[in-house]
């Protein structure tokens, strides 16, 4: 690629007259318009993490304060399939082995709220609480 004086660019032997400031422009703004959406401070989302291991959630116990909203962002490191459910958040993903998940909740209210892996309720629980 050669650029001449006259701002015409040479390409694979052929002259090409682009404007290179738009075309860095819209090519930015291509390729920002197909990046997923990240949460920002500014968001006001909280990040919360939780894991999946052996059929247990780590932790067992997560906290947030009152009005506020999250990210939840679940990561199964076991060896199957497991459902995240929550009755009171009305929250019900399936998370295969490996992958994570994350999900939006909020604003919440002062509580205490229910998650439990429903391929092994018994052993698979955690609780969001909001003072």
């Amino acid at each position: 690629m050669t650029m001449l004086a006259s701002g015409q660019t040479i390409l694979a032997g052929y002259r090409v007259a682009i404007d290179f400031p738009k075309f860095i422009l819209i090519g930015t703004v291509s390729l920002m318009s197909l990046m997923p959406h990240v949460a920002r401070a500014d968001d006001g989302l909280q990040a919360v993490q939780l894991q999946i291991q052996d059929h247990h959630f780590s932790p067992a116990q997560l906290t947030l304060p009152a009005g506020s909203k999250a990210e939840l962002t679940v990561t199964n490191l076991g060896p199957g399939t497991e459902e995240l459910e929550s009755r009171s958040l009305r929250i019900e993903k399936l998370i295969p082995a490996g992958k994570t998940i994350s999900i939006k909740i909020g604003p919440l209210k002062s509580g205490t709220y229910d998650l439990f892996g429903d391929f092994h309720p018994e052993t698979c629980k955690s609780e969001l609480i909001v003072p």
